[in-house]
């Protein structure tokens, strides 16, 4: 009976030190810059989705999805990042190309 318990307690010892080794690796910074969980590139992808939502909306309502505002962040959204994080905005901004606005698209008829 000791022995078993004894087993079981060095097998949950070997799980507890495995699991601690992979989330010690996941939270270390230190992803690749290709990765989708890497901040930057799941801000960018946001932003996208963003884009792709609004001109979609606006195609859907019969408005040409070029006249939509680049802007897809709101000024008020805008202003309270820059109050409350202007080094992670000042990074982003970076990341996307200098703006948090949508790319220049052309629509093809059908």
């Amino acid at each position: 009976m000791f022995r078993a318990r004894l087993n079981l307690m060095l097998i949950g010892v070997v799980v507890m030190v495995i699991l601690t080794v992979l989330g010690a690796r996941a939270c270390s910074g230190a992803s690749s810059p290709t990765s989708d969980t890497n901040p930057i590139n799941v801000a960018g992808n946001g932003l996208a989705g963003l884009c792709a939502n609004a001109q979609s909306v606006a195609a859907a309502g019969g408005a040409d999805p070029a006249d939509t505002p680049d802007t897809i962040v709101s000024p008020a959204m805008l202003q309270q990042l820059q109050q409350t994080d202007p080094k992670g905005l000042k990074a982003l901004e970076q990341e996307t190309g200098g703006s948090l606005s949508c790319p220049t698209t052309t629509s093809i008829g059908p």
